[in-house]
């Protein structure tokens, strides 16, 4: 029995689309999880001054730590069109606490104080937009605003009133990982990341596993064209993947896949994460976005170069 020890040339199994040149990493990735990013809320809340009546998460982005900073404070979380319509005393919640009650009762000449969270800022656009969109709330005199960004850039940023942690670029977040136009430079994983893995008694290699993979579910659509999809599936089941990316708008530069005769010499070789990590190396590109953690481990290992397990949720930035 031929043994992983004794495989061919890695080069020589994996078989791509097109020729298509993935950007090269210059600076390192910056990266911040949803569990880092719960870490670093926990960790600086006490800087945010007592006496906030609700919190407003800036769409979109906003809304995940708009929402944790809302549980953790146990404060009232408002949407934009109910605080514009004065609609704040959210009825519909069962997490009922000192501020909920003052909040639903509230009136008067004493303004609200408003806590507006982002998760991170850059231009300061973002805040600027809500100070225009909302300019009439703004004047009523009703509330009184704080702007909260989790995170900030290098560089000063004076139209957040509070700031937490600095986060250089090129960055990028869990949260809008697979929405953001740094993706041409990703390398990613197809099943367990886009649809689910197939189920275990599917062996590649009938006409169960042909219909699994032409009507898989679909999990993740990238919002723009990945660098390339590097699966193990078979060079044979190409037409058949091409297809369900096609039917799903999936965009990438290369579909790259594994070029054996069955999945049993697949199973007996055990390439998997070194495949992958081969292609990686070779090809460059930002990161490798992965759905087994012990491949995610096993391709940051062999190239030194960051992975994202989505499994996980665990972000690994390789060697500095």
């Amino acid at each position: 029995m031929t043994t992983a020890a004794a495989a061919p040339d890695l080069r020589s199994l994996w078989r791509r689309s097109t020729d298509a040149v993935l950007p090269r990493p210059g600076q390192p990735l910056n990266m911040r999880t949803i569990a880092e990013l719960n870490t670093t809320l926990k960790k600086h809340l006490h800087r945010v001054s007592e006496g906030h009546d609700f919190v407003v998460g800036l769409p979109r982005s906003g809304l995940v730590p708009g929402a944790l900073v809302a549980l953790h404070l146990n404060l009232p979380l408002v949407t934009l069109p109910d605080l514009a319509a004065g609609r704040l005393g959210q009825r519909d919640t069962n997490r009922w606490g000192r501020a909920h009650h003052r909040l639903a009762r509230a009136g008067g000449d004493a303004p609200l104080s408003v806590l507006v969270v982002d998760d991170t800022i850059n231009t300061g656009a973002a805040i600027r937009r809500f100070r225009a969109t909302h300019a009439d709330t703004i004047a009523s005199g009703r509330y009184r605003f704080t702007f909260l960004a989790v995170y900030k850039s290098e560089h000063d940023a004076p139209d957040a009133d509070l700031t937490f942690e600095t986060v250089p670029g090129p960055r990028v977040f869990e949260w809008n990982l697979m929405h953001h136009s740094m993706s041409d430079g990703y390398l990613c994983d197809l099943d367990g990341v886009m649809c689910p893995d197939g189920p275990p008694e599917n062996t590649n290699d009938g006409g169960l596993y042909e219909n699994y993979i032409l009507n898989a579910p679909l999990k993740l659509r990238p919002s723009y064209k990945l660098g390339a999809i590097v699966t193990s599936r078979l060079e044979k089941w190409r037409a058949q993947t091409q297809a369900w990316l096609a039917k799903h708008d999936i965009q990438y530069g290369e579909l790259i896949m594994l070029d054996l005769p069955t999945a049993e010499r697949r199973r007996e070789l055990q390439l998997y994460g070194r495949y992958k990590a081969d292609v990686y190396q070779a090809l460059g590109g930002r990161l490798f976005v992965e759905s087994d953690s012990g491949q995610a481990h096993q391709i940051a290992q062999i190239t030194g170069r960051p992975v994202f397990c989505t499994d996980t949720g665990v972000f690994i930035r390789g060697k500095a």
